[in-house]
C-alpha cells in the first residue's frame, strides 16, 4: 500500500545482476536475512546473489 491505496503498478525496488539485463530470467529462490537488511536470490537455478535492501 502506498499513500493509502493498493493500486501501485511500479516496483518499489529492482534487484538484478548486470549480466542478466535485457535477458529473460526468473527467481527460483529468495530468502530475507533475519534483520531484513539483505536478500539472497537465485535466478533460474543459477548462482546465489546477495543484495542489500537498505
Amino acid at each position: 500500500w502506498i499513500d493509502g491505496t493498493n493500486s501501485s503498478t511500479q516496483p518499489v525496488s529492482l534487484f538484478t545482476v548486470p549480466e542478466f539485463e535485457g535477458n529473460a530470467y526468473r527467481i527460483t529462490s529468495l530468502s530475507y536475512s533475519p534483520d531484513g537488511n539483505d536478500v539472497l536470490v537465485s535466478y533460474s537455478s543459477d548462482h546465489l546473489y546477495l543484495f542489500s535492501v537498505k
